[in-house]
């Protein structure tokens, strides 16, 4: 006999995301050093991997971005797009956030900042 389907909850288990924003860097004095930045860490959620849309591309490339991933974390979560992300050693830019009310769940489009 055939069993009823049940909910099969979403595990976000693919790794931890560092949210950071961009603070300018100060000297011994306090003052601030022109040009150089620092990350200081404000937030971690741990997510999983959502593969990208047809629609996230065609968004991103009317405003000329190419996004590289998109993450899923749980919950209703208030994040800025000023932020930075950092999965492992590699930093991502935040292109847009969206909530997804059946799953419960943030979705984040995320854009690689290259290092030159």
């Amino acid at each position: 006999m055939l069993e009823k389907k049940s909910i099969t909850a979403n595990v976000f288990n693919d790794g931890i995301a560092h949210f950071n924003i961009k603070q300018t860097k100060l000297d011994e004095y306090n003052t601030p050093l022109r040009g150089q930045y620092e990350l200081k860490e404000i937030k971690k959620y741990w997510f999983r991997y959502l593969g990208v849309t047809q629609d996230d591309i065609y968004l991103a490339v009317a405003d000329d971005k190419r996004i590289t991933k998109k993450i899923g974390m749980h919950g209703n979560l208030d994040i800025d797009v000023k932020n930075i992300v950092v999965i492992g050693n590699e930093q991502f830019e935040i292109y847009n956030t969206t909530y997804h009310f059946r799953r419960n769940e943030t979705m984040v489009n995320l854009i690689k900042i290259w290092k030159t």
